[in-house]
């Protein structure tokens, strides 16, 4: 469903695990951010 691909043999690997959790992580915010979620703020 996030189109992230995924191999079972890896799993539970804690670097693999690492990589998938940050590749799903920024691909939400960059969704987000691309549906309008995230606001500029000026200092």
């Amino acid at each position: 469903a996030a189109g992230i691909d995924f191999d079972g043999r890896e799993a539970h690997s804690a670097r693999y695990d690492t990589e998938k959790t940050a590749e799903l992580f920024c691909g939400i915010v960059n969704r987000w951010k691309e549906m309008g979620g995230w606001e500029d703020f000026d200092d």
